[in-house]
C-alpha cells in the first residue's frame, strides 16, 4: 500500500485541485474522492498529478480526468485550472445529476458534495463521472488513493 501510494509526492496541481474543489463546495471527503481518481488517471498513483498527460495507447484522452477529447474537445490543452473550472462548473453537475443512478438511485450532485466517507466518494465519482472500462476501474486503487489524498490534505 505505502509503496504504491506515496503521500509525500503532493505537488502544486494536487494542492490547486484540493483548494478548487473545496471552494466549489465539496466536503473534504468528496474532494479527496475526486483527487483519488485523478491520482489513478494522471498521477501514477501519487499526488503528482499531470494535467497535460495524454493516454499512452491512443492519445485520445487528456488531463486530470483523462477526458475523452472526442466527446470534450474544448478541454484539450486546457491547463489544470481550466480543467478544474470545467469539472466543477459544467461537467460534474451534469454527469452526477444525469448518471447518478449508476452509483445509487436518486444520487445527486448535492449528495455527492456532502459525502462523509472518502472511499464511497472515490467509488461514486469513478462510477458516475469517470466511468472507466471494466478492466480499468480499479476501485480499490481509487479508494486507497482517495485516503492518501484525504490524509495529506484534511488539515489544509
Amino acid at each position: 500500500y505505502t509503496t504504491l501510494f506515496r503521500s509525500n509526492q503532493g505537488g502544486n496541481v494536487a494542492e490547486l485541485a484540493w483548494r478548487y474543489l473545496r471552494n466549489a463546495g465539496l466536503s473534504k471527503q468528496a474532494a479527496a474522492g475526486v483527487i483519488g481518481n485523478m491520482m489513478i488517471e494522471c498521477g501514477g498513483r501519487t499526488l503528482n498529478l499531470d494535467p497535460t498527460l495524454y493516454d499512452e495507447i491512443y492519445g485520445t484522452h487528456y488531463g486530470l480526468c483523462q477526458w475523452d477529447i472526442h466527446l470534450f474537445p474544448s478541454i484539450q490543452n486546457k491547463n489544470a485550472r481550466g480543467q478544474l473550472e470545467y469539472l466543477c462548473n459544467e461537467y460534474m453537475g451534469a454527469e452526477i445529476n444525469s448518471f447518478g443512478w449508476l452509483y445509487r438511485s436518486g444520487f445527486t450532485l448535492d449528495e455527492f458534495k456532502n459525502m462523509t466517507n472518502v472511499e464511497n466518494a472515490a467509488v461514486a465519482f469513478a462510477m458516475v463521472c469517470e466511468r472507466p472500462g471494466y478492466e480499468y476501474n480499479n476501485y480499490q486503487w481509487r479508494r486507497e488513493a482517495a485516503m492518501v489524498a484525504y490524509n495529506h490534505f484534511k488539515d489544509k
